[in-house]
Order: C-alpha cells, then structure tokens, then sequence
C-alpha cells in the first residue's frame, strides 16, 4: 500500500504544480518524479536535479532560482524582492 497516493491524487490538483526532483534520489525514485510531472493537470518546467538526492537537493545551484521563478509565476514580477 502506498501511504503518499501521490500520483492518484495530483490529477484533481488544478493550481499550477512544480515538481523538483534529484536524478539520484535515494528514497523516492526518480522515475516517480517524472511521472508525477506527467499526471499533473496544470504543470510548471520542472527542475530535474542531475547529481542530486532526496537529502542534498537544495544544494543545488538551480534549486533557489527555480523556486523564485515559479513564486513570481504565480504572484508576480516583484515578489520576494525588497
């Protein structure tokens, strides 16, 4: 049984979705990541991590520009700026 349906559940999400996942993720395969991209209904460019994990992928240098980019997507040009 898959305690975290993720995949069965995203499809009825309808807000933009984001999806970062590291290409060497120890603990939620990679190939789940790209799946869930695919069920997604309303999917923002995702971040695919190469040489990261599921515990080191906020090292990654794309990770913080990805995640301000799709916050301005959805809030506008200036948010997060002081």
């Amino acid at each position: 049984m898959d305690i975290f349906p993720n995949i069965t559940l995203l499809p009825k999400v309808e807000a933009k979705t984001l999806i970062m996942h590291g290409d060497k993720d120890e603990v939620v395969p990679f190939e789940h990541g790209k799946a869930l991209y695919k069920a997604a209904k309303n999917p923002y460019p995702p971040l695919w991590a190469s040489g990261f994990g599921h515990q080191n992928l906020e090292f990654c240098t794309l990770y913080l520009p990805k995640l301000q980019e799709f916050l301005r997507d959805l809030f506008g040009k200036d948010y997060g700026k002081m």
